[in-house]
């Protein structure tokens, strides 16, 4: 799930342009990386294509109490 203020400044096209090709097939959470500042999730991504992608994702806990992802590093 992404948080309202990611959702607010991607259009729907930059969304849909970003998961479209290749196509995830797996993706592998790791441990948190919590601060004072910000909660980071590094992940590991697999493509149908055999790629593999790391990524740092952002993650904000917003008003009605629900983690939501918030970009990325």
């Amino acid at each position: 799930m992404q948080c309202a203020e990611l959702k607010q400044r991607t259009t729907l096209d930059q969304f849909t342009a970003a998961l479209g090709s290749p196509q995830i097939v797996s993706f592998r959470l790791e441990q948190p990386e919590i601060t004072t500042d910000a909660t980071i999730v590094p992940a590991q991504i697999t493509f149908a294509d055999g790629g593999l992608d790391r990524a740092r994702f952002i993650v904000v806990v917003e008003s009605d109490g629900i983690s939501r992802v918030c970009g990325d590093e």
